[in-house]
């Protein structure tokens, strides 16, 4: 199940915002009714949920990840550069 759940995580979603950040850097988005988060790798991109609907995202070295975000419209994937 591990492995399925981070195969999903680090593939790039047919539908995904695109976000590029450089390294070192923070952007915050707003996802209404944030529920939580996940990041394809933490190495890349951390990401923290400031209630109640703020995503809060830093990048922390160069590569490409996915984050996907739950909230009360359902998910959003970001596919994030660094």
């Amino acid at each position: 199940m591990t492995r399925l759940f981070t195969f999903l995580l680090l593939s790039s979603p047919a539908h995904a915002d695109i976000l590029t950040l450089r390294a070192g850097f923070n952007e915050t988005i707003k996802i209404p009714g944030l529920s939580r988060a996940a990041v394809g790798d933490p190495k890349l991109v951390r990401a923290r949920a400031l209630p109640p609907d703020v995503l809060l995202l830093t990048a922390m070295k160069p590569g490409r990840t996915v984050v996907r975000a739950w909230g009360t419209g359902g998910e959003r994937a970001i596919e994030v550069d660094v």
